[in-house]
């Protein structure tokens, strides 16, 4: 029975990256059909600067955290010394650069706008939101919150950004990104009431120092490899959005997300 349990919950837990991979698919579909080529490159550069945003304010505390999770005595305040310095430190970077970009007249996606620039940022920190918790429910061994969660953000794009094209003939830049923003927030709910528990405490309780600056050891290291990594991964398409234009990136983007959902399945 118990190794029929293992097998059932890898099961269950498999279909959280399959969904995923098969909602990316439809949204990649549903996206390049409704929006010109420029726009697909504008959302390549959009999920790029959220991943790096991701990588550079998670600070290898993530990696830390799962290192650290079966051998930790209390789990929630493992929990608490590893998210609370990185949502906080990136919620507060977004504001402050929102603040300097509309000062300079700085936006990082001119097609976008001023708002752009907020809707942007708030992706990249609901992208940080979604990858430390995620962490938590694969750690905690919770089968059907796992897989519910991985299909949660790109099933919810999809369902917002259809009713969206189904009741608006806007088909602007900022539009599809705030259908974006909109997916994420709903997955960031969801991955907060599977970790209600968790969040709770680490709002409320003080900060473990010394374990904090335990993770951060080991997770320093850890960030700058994925940092590198990400940026030596993502070479091709910083090249095209630096050398070329954002229909040239568009065209490759669509391409390059077909072909990695498509490896989920292999």
């Amino acid at each position: 029975m118990h190794h029929r349990n293992i097998g059932r919950d890898m099961l269950i837990i498999s279909t959280g990256p399959l969904g995923s991979a098969i909602f990316s698919i439809l949204l990649i579909f549903i996206v390049s059909w409704n929006f010109p080529p420029e726009i697909l490159g504008a959302l390549a550069i959009l999920e790029l600067v959220a991943l790096l945003f991701t990588m550079a304010f998670a600070l290898g505390l993530d990696q830390a955290y799962a290192r650290e999770y079966s051998a930790a005595q209390d789990k929630l305040v493992l929990f608490a010394s590893a998210m609370r310095v990185p949502v906080a430190s990136a919620a507060a970077a977004a504001i402050a650069l929102a603040g300097i970009f509309s000062i300079v007249g700085f936006r990082p996606l001119p097609a976008a706008g001023d708002i752009g620039t907020f809707v942007a940022l708030g992706y990249g920190v609901g992208a940080l939101i979604i990858r430390m918790l995620s962490i938590t429910l694969r750690m905690k061994g919770v089968p059907y919150e796992f897989a519910a969660s991985q299909i949660a953000q790109r099933a919810a794009t999809v369902v917002v950004l259809t009713l969206f094209l189904l009741l608006s003939t806007d088909r602007s830049l900022l539009a599809v990104m705030t259908c974006y923003l909109a997916g994420t927030l709903i997955s960031v709910s969801l991955h907060l009431f599977f970790c209600r528990a968790e969040a709770s405490y680490a709002v409320v309780s003080r900060a473990d120092r010394p374990l904090f600056r335990s993770l951060l050891k080991f997770g320093i290291p850890a960030a700058t490899a994925a940092i590198l990594y990400a940026l030596l991964s993502s070479a091709d398409r910083i090249s095209l959005a630096a050398l070329g234009n954002n229909r040239d990136l568009g065209i490759y983007a669509v391409a390059l997300s077909i072909a990695g959902s498509v490896n989920i399945f292999t």
